[in-house]
């Protein structure tokens, strides 16, 4: 750029100004919690018809079969971390996908230990591990968990 010592290129040329810069390639998707999905913590695999969990669900367990269960969050983008909680109460904090509420290890999901009920679940994402850097878009998710044991006549 050439400054002048007056208004629109009048007057005086002065010295130049030369500026470089470097363009970087930055994060091209956002950052967010996409859905949640119900994993079968036995198999490890998706429960057909909660992948993802559907809003205002009602998640029969007995119905289902299923015992030990976990919830991923979906994300988009490349998020460090997902802090989850559950009823508004801190759970879980994962710094590695897959970004399971009750963590998992290697790929091997935990199994949830929740109460039967209406349940509150929300994820978010930050950029660093251990739930630190920017925050991302979160998700929340309020459905309904239940299961009935069998009861055996002695």
């Amino acid at each position: 750029a050439d400054p002048y010592s007056e208004n629109r290129a009048r007057g005086t040329m002065g010295d130049g100004l030369t500026l470089n810069f470097t363009v970087t390639a930055g994060q091209t998707e956002e950052m967010r919690v996409t859905s949640f999905t119900l994993i079968d913590a036995r198999t490890n695999e998706p429960v057909e018809g909660f992948n993802p969990i559907p809003a205002v669900a009602a998640i029969d367990l007995t119905d289902l079969g299923l015992r030990r269960i976990n919830i991923r969050a979906n994300v988009a983008g490349e998020p460090g971390s997902v802090r989850f909680y559950v009823n508004n109460i801190h759970w879980r904090t994962e710094s590695s996908a897959p970004f399971a509420l009750a963590g998992d290890r290697n790929g091997n999901y935990r199994r949830w230990r929740f109460t039967s009920g209406e349940q509150t679940i929300t994820a978010v994402p930050y950029a660093e591990a251990r739930a630190r850097g920017p925050e991302g878009i979160s998700h929340q998710l309020t459905f309904t968990i239940q299961w009935y044991p069998s009861i055996t006549n002695q």
